[in-house]
């Protein structure tokens, strides 16, 4: 009689648990207590999932104790629950130590560990976790175990997508390059039925990605589910290699959503916002119904895509024009599907519509969110960034300390990008004030952003004192005390401080220091510092150094050396280039050199209408009406 009512105790404690309430299943095992009714190894199961699920570590600790001593623990499934119980309260420890002191395990133990791990971002701990359960040898994994380490391999990769223009990631347009993962052919990686033989600190974690894929391949689990093959698209696409992300995605023989929504999310992450907008073209056309996700991420590559009209220098607006009606085309879609009122996609909108330099559209979503968070608001204030609304930056600013809305980082350097634009003191020290009320100020990007706006706010006293008071001062502190100092033309005497300091300077601080020179007009002091570059610190430029170099030189109509810079260029100049020369033609007069950079502007970009009206502006004033018509 006690087994069946102890039945239906168990029964009522899981069915609590099966309806999220797993409060009233802790309730109802102290009232089971109270009627004098004795646990089993099931009744802890449930108990254990009950803390997971609200994160009660102390209840889960006292209970792991009277599992102990009721002699429950040596049960599989309930040390099993132990782990995963201590590994989603965030006790990693306590997991480690419930995990080490199991006799036996089987793969779910193990993965169970791993999982735990994971919920903690303990990625490292994975690898390592998973080399010893090869070591071993006892148990094999299965598929959700190559999940766990292959989803590790990708989140140890670095951030690919710093250079982008991110106010999260901001470093005053001072972003260093992107991150070259090439594969070594002879990497020694080998991973076999019995063991692993791994040394992920020399040979990279995306061939440690392509020994677990070839591993799975061989034992034949890549052919079941999405699980394990999703994940290796998103790997793929996190460890850089989007070759072969796209491999895996098309040799599937079928693809669901969140396949789709990996490889659109790689696209977004790469500022390949035509490729991910042709993904989701071709996700519907498989009959693939989109999700909130994959809606969201379209509408991120609309945004990237609006942005490349910056980079490509294409007719005033074309791209912009051509990203917003697909962005409207999105929305009218997420409305149907009844996502747009929830506040990811209203962000994506936001995001999508700044981008786009509809600010008026952006607000208006934002007015519509009923219950803003902090990512909505940061969304709203990067919109205006990104348009040059300064003062309406402060404004919401000020909303938000009025309605004593949390700020971030993402907060703080749009509000600072803001005093920058506008010259704006009296709110850089209010910001300078929050940064040391949270902590902020230990943390060196934000700490170079608040250097760069002293020294734009005419402040170079509280510039000094900033940089000054780093004890390890770094690049980014450094280059940003360099631009905090562009208005005096000190540029050059800092820099020579930073190397005293055994500071090596870096292609961006030299942009800033090319910047600067430009700006002046010093013509002989960029040429300098362009060739110091390169014979002095083995800096290879990019195409945007000797944008700021030819665009100075064309200014100042030294067309020959001009004509050398283009000649020695290791690649054809791009628009960008092409623009400033055709300026300079038109100011100077140079009608053979506008000539070839017309020639090639018109092979680059054949529609671009801003080529045929510099060179129209070249050969009417030269008297070549003939040639003008032609053009």
């Amino acid at each position: 009689m006690k087994c069946v009512t102890l039945r239906s105790w168990n029964a009522l404690i899981s069915d609590c648990l099966r309806h999220g309430r797993p409060l009233d299943a802790l309730r109802t095992y102290m009232l089971m207590l109270h009627a004098g009714i004795d646990p089993n190894p099931r009744t802890f199961i449930s108990l254990f999932k009950a803390c997971a699920d609200i994160s009660d570590l102390p209840r889960g600790t006292e209970l792991h104790r009277d599992a102990q001593n009721r002699g429950f623990t040596s049960n599989l499934f309930v040390i099993n629950t132990v782990i995963s119980m201590y590994g989603k309260c965030g006790a990693i420890v306590e997991a480690e130590d419930a995990f080490c002191a199991m006799a036996d395990r089987s793969v779910v133990s193990w993965n169970v560990m791993l999982s735990a791990y994971a919920e903690q971002g303990c990625v490292e701990k994975i690898l390592r976790l998973f080399r010893q359960m090869q070591e071993e040898g006892k148990v094999s994994p299965d598929e959700y175990t190559l999940v766990l380490v292959v989803r590790a391999c990708g989140a140890l990769q670095p951030n690919h997508n710093e250079d982008n223009n991110s106010v999260s990631r901001n470093r005053n347009n001072l972003a260093g390059p992107k991150v070259n993962n090439s594969i070594s052919s002879n990497s020694k990686f080998l991973v076999s039925d019995n063991s692993v033989y791994s040394r992920p600190h020399k040979i990279g974690y995306l061939e440690i990605g392509q020994a677990i894929h070839s591993y799975a391949n061989r034992r034949k689990l890549t052919c079941g589910g999405f699980l394990l093959n999703n994940s290796l698209v998103s790997m793929y696409g996190k460890c850089g290699d989007i070759l072969q992300a796209e491999n895996v995605l098309y040799m599937l023989p079928r693809r669901d959503v969140v396949s789709w929504s990996a490889i659109l999310s790689i696209y977004v992450e790469y500022g390949e916002g035509e490729k991910a907008l042709i993904s989701y073209v071709q996700m519907q056309n498989e009959g693939v119904d989109p999700d909130k996700v994959s809606c969201i991420l379209a509408l991120q590559a609309c945004a990237c895509l609006a942005e490349k009209e910056l980079i490509c220098f294409v007719e005033e607006g074309e791209i912009k024009r051509k990203s917003l009606e697909i962005g409207q085309a999105l929305k009218s879609d997420l409305t149907k599907k009844g996502y747009i009122s929830d506040k990811r996609v209203a962000t994506a909108l936001i995001g999508m519509y700044g981008k786009c330099g509809v600010i008026y559209e952006a607000e208006c979503v934002f007015d519509e969110v009923i219950h803003r968070d902090l990512v909505s608001w940061n969304a709203m204030l990067s919109a205006y960034v990104e348009q040059s609304e300064g003062e309406k930056v402060l404004l919401l600013y000020r909303q938000m300390h009025k309605m004593n809305v949390g700020m971030d980082d993402v907060t703080i350097i749009c509000s600072l990008q803001a005093c920058n634009e506008i010259g704006s003191l009296e709110v850089c020290k209010e910001l300078h004030f929050v940064m040391i009320s949270c902590g902020s100020e230990k943390f060196l990007s934000l700490v170079a952003t608040l250097i760069h706006t002293y020294g734009s706010c005419g402040s170079m006293l509280e510039a000094n004192t900033l940089h000054d008071a780093l004890t390890e001062p770094d690049i980014v502190s450094w280059t940003a005390f360099i631009a905090s100092h562009r208005s005096k033309g000190e540029d050059l005497s800092i820099f020579e401080e930073s190397k005293i300091e055994g500071i090596l300077p870096d292609e961006i601080m030299f942009m800033s220091l090319l910047t600067t020179f430009s700006h002046m007009g010093l013509v002989t002091k960029a040429l300098g510092c362009f060739e110091s570059m390169i014979s002095d610190y083995g800096i290879t430029p990019k195409i945007k150094h000797y944008g700021i170099v030819i665009d100075l030189l064309g200014r100042a109509g030294d067309f020959k050396r001009i004509v050398n810079l283009l000649r020695n260029m290791p690649f054809q100049p791009d628009l960008a280039i092409l623009w400033f020369l055709l300026g300079a033609c038109t100011t100077h007069g140079n009608v053979e050199l506008a000539k070839q950079a017309f020639d090639l502007a018109v092979t680059l970009e054949p529609k671009q209408a801003n080529a045929y009206i510099f060179m129209s502006n070249i050969l009417i004033p030269a008297g070549l009406h003939d040639y003008a018509e032609e053009v």
